[in-house]
C-alpha cells in the first residue's frame, strides 16, 4: 500500500462529488472519481484504489450491487465506506451484512469521514 491512502470516490450528486474530492485531496488522499461503475470496476480489478466511499445509490452501480460485485470477483477484502441520506437502521443493518465496513449519513461532517477513512 502507498503512504497516501487511494480512494474510490463513486458520488452521483456532481457537486458533492466536487466538494468531496477536494475536501479528501487538501486531507492527504489521493482520490480517483469515475463516473460510471465500469471505470470504478476496472479500477478495483488493478487494485488502483485501497479503499471504497460510494453513495448508496449511485447511478450505474448503487452500493448493494457494489457489494455483490466484490465479493463475487474475490474483492471482498476491499474496505468499503457508504454515505446514504436514507437514515434508516434496516438498510444500515443490510449495508453492514453485505460487507460494508461503516455506513455514514449524509450531510457527513468532512473530518468525521477523514476519521473514518484512517481507520480503514
Amino acid at each position: 500500500m502507498t503512504s497516501r491512502r487511494r480512494i474510490l470516490l463513486l458520488e452521483g450528486d456532481e457537486s458533492l462529488r466536487e466538494l468531496l474530492c477536494m475536501s479528501l485531496r487538501l486531507e492527504g488522499f489521493e482520490v480517483a472519481a469515475p463516473d460510471h461503475a465500469d471505470q470504478a470496476r476496472r479500477m478495483i480489478e488493478q487494485r488502483a484504489v485501497d479503499a471504497v466511499l460510494s453513495c448508496l445509490m449511485f447511478p450505474s452501480m448503487d452500493a448493494f450491487a457494489l457489494l455483490e460485485w466484490l465479493h463475487e470477483r474475490k474483492h471482498a477484502d476491499m474496505p468499503v465506506l457508504i454515505l446514504t441520506c436514507r437514515a434508516l437502521p434496516e438498510i444500515r443493518e443490510a449495508l453492514l451484512r453485505s460487507g460494508a465496513r461503516d455506513v455514514l449519513f449524509k450531510p457527513v461532517r468532512i473530518s468525521d469521514l477523514v476519521d473514518r477513512l484512517k481507520a480503514l
